[in-house]
């Protein structure tokens, strides 16, 4: 199973205000999704999260995390 976990910019700063965790189909090139969005001119968390749910990838609910920021 492949995970991608999308957070907002503040996440540098602890301040995490939105997480999205999507499941990523096994044939799913992630370099290449990635590259083309923001060569199209990028947008929010939320925009690339729906953009890859289109072609695929599956929002995960309920996901358990920990995240520890070093700074």
């Amino acid at each position: 199973m492949r995970i991608l976990v999308l957070q907002n910019i503040a996440q540098w700063t602890g301040a995490i205000d939105e997480q999205i965790f999507l499941e990523i189909p096994p044939d799913m090139d992630m370099r290449a999704e990635e590259t083309a969005w923001f060569a199209a001119g990028g947008g929010t968390p939320s925009d690339f999260a729906n953009h890859l749910k289109t072609k695929g990838a599956r929002e995960l609910e309920g996901v358990e995390t920990w995240i520890i920021n070093y700074q």
